[in-house]
């Protein structure tokens, strides 16, 4: 185990904050890597469905970047939206998580979690909601100024 040889440095949502549920999530992200690789680093993106069970998680997509060379690297990614289909009813609204997951060999060194909130854009909506979820009226804000950032120590 060892200090991270890939550093975070910057990562932004582009496009609409808030956005309509069922659109797309377009990244771009950051990194500086201290070494050259010769293996690729994977970036996944996790939707939590539910609080009470990791059943319900949605890995959104999932890279391959890489490999990276000793210096800085830039990159955008367009991840799918989550399937609201796949959540429970009765937690599609209000807040949930949104990982952005960083792994070399299989090993996750780096873990940023954003809250969302999930509401209507009409408020009448949302405080009535429809028994069957209205996805063309549903959004979405990400939390981006508050992530919660994890460093694990890895083997690289």
């Amino acid at each position: 185990m060892s200090d991270p040889l890939v550093q975070l440095l910057e990562i932004e949502l582009n496009g609409s904050n808030p956005d309509s549920y069922e659109a797309p999530f377009q990244w771009r992200i950051k990194l500086d890597s201290l070494v050259d690789f010769t293996e690729p680093i994977a970036i996944s993106f996790v939707w939590v469905g539910s609080a009470s069970s990791s059943e319900y998680d949605q890995t959104l997509d999932s890279f391959d970047i890489g490999p990276l060379s000793r210096g800085t690297t830039e990159f955008v990614l367009e991840c799918d939206a989550p399937q609201v289909g796949l959540v429970p009813p009765s937690d599609v609204l209000g807040v949930t998580i949104l990982i952005i997951s960083f792994q070399f060999k299989q090993q996750e060194f780096l873990r940023v979690g954003y809250y969302a909130q999930v509401a209507y854009f009409d408020p009448h909506l949302n405080q009535c909601p429809p028994a069957t979820v209205d996805k063309t009226n549903l959004g979405r804000f990400i939390a981006m100024p508050q992530p919660v950032v994890t460093l694990t120590p890895i083997t690289w």
